[in-house]
């Protein structure tokens, strides 16, 4: 069996992991441990960042527009602030469509109807973090788990590797409780694994 990647192929029992029904006090044959990360934090910091652009590119466009009307009509200069205005103001755009998705994706956060993390249940392994997306396996085709640490910054993970050689990522960093604590991390899936 091959990793599940897509939340519509995901066995009932763990697509009501993710959603609202899911309540980590009331399941105890569940693990889960939820996700650390604010998956809007940093489209925020973009969209304040590319801000001063747009104004600027506005204030140019403004400016060629308004020479434009009261002296000679230069239409290379003119049609030059239009492109620079329209890109940037398109780049800005773009980034405000994020801000809003995640802005929601925040919400439903908020109210437990969206839920990131890992799941360990009696059958399934399953974790879905805001960068690799929703990844779920049976716990019997686990064959082998490793430690891994990425470059710069350093971001520690468990692998879990599967029979058929496919490897799964759950990201300790993003787990509330276990940033830089990798070797704890992978003891817990060992115990809830292997037994």
């Amino acid at each position: 069996m091959s990793i599940i990647r897509k939340e519509k192929d995901l066995p009932k029992e763990m697509q009501e992991l993710l959603g609202s029904h899911f309540k980590p006090n009331e399941r105890k044959d569940v693990w889960y441990v939820r996700s650390s990360m604010n998956p809007q934090s940093l489209i925020n910091v973009a969209f304040y960042m590319f801000l001063p652009f747009t104004i600027a590119a506005l204030i140019l466009f403004l400016g060629v527009s308004y020479s434009s009307l009261t002296k000679e009509f230069r239409s290379e200069g003119f049609f030059i602030a239009l492109l620079i205005f329209l890109f940037v103001a398109g780049m800005q755009s773009i980034i405000y469509l994020f801000v809003r998705k995640y802005k929601k994706l925040n919400e439903k956060i908020a109210s437990g109807e969206r839920k990131f993390g890992l799941w360990v249940s009696s059958a399934y392994i399953m974790s879905n973090d805001h960068n690799v997306g929703i990844e779920c396996v049976e716990k019997k085709e686990i064959e082998s788990m490793y430690i891994y640490h990425s470059g710069t910054p350093r971001v520690d993970m468990v692998i879990l590797v599967t029979k058929n050689k496919q490897k799964l990522m759950v990201v300790a960093d993003w787990l509330t409780g276990y940033y830089n604590r990798v070797e704890l991390l992978k003891e817990h899936l060992q115990k809830s694994i292997f037994g």
